[in-house]
């Protein structure tokens, strides 16, 4: 191919001609980017006061306590802010035992049972 034949490319102009946008960002045809239409999302602002944080019941045995807490992730959290190592207890939810990576559920009613021996 000689130089002579080599076609020379021209400019790209743009879309549409003038004042137009690439119609994939958004732009309407004869429309500047600046005019196109632009998204405003106008959300209520939610009170935080609404919020209640999920809860727990635990029932500490052979203690015989009871108490509300906020809802751990999972049944090893749970021991640990109870300060009780996971060894050392037994976790039962509905008659059922928990291993250490079990979901702790809101609402869940949860009973801790420790089972070392005293002495």
């Amino acid at each position: 191919m000689t130089p002579q034949s080599r076609k020379t490319a021209k400019p790209f102009s743009g879309y549409g001609g003038a004042g137009a946008s690439c119609p994939c960002r958004g732009g309407l045809e004869g429309q500047s980017p600046s005019k196109s239409p632009s998204k405003k999302y106008n959300f209520p602002p939610t009170p935080m006061t609404n919020y209640t944080v999920p809860q727990i019941t635990v029932l500490l045995q052979p203690e015989g306590r009871e108490f509300s807490l906020p809802r751990p992730k999972t049944v090893l959290q749970l021991l640990r802010k109870l300060d009780i190592r996971p060894g050392t207890a037994l976790v039962i939810r509905e008659g059922g035992l928990l291993t250490q990576d079990r979901q702790v559920l809101p609402g869940d009613h949860i009973t801790v049972r420790i089972v070392t021996s005293s002495g």
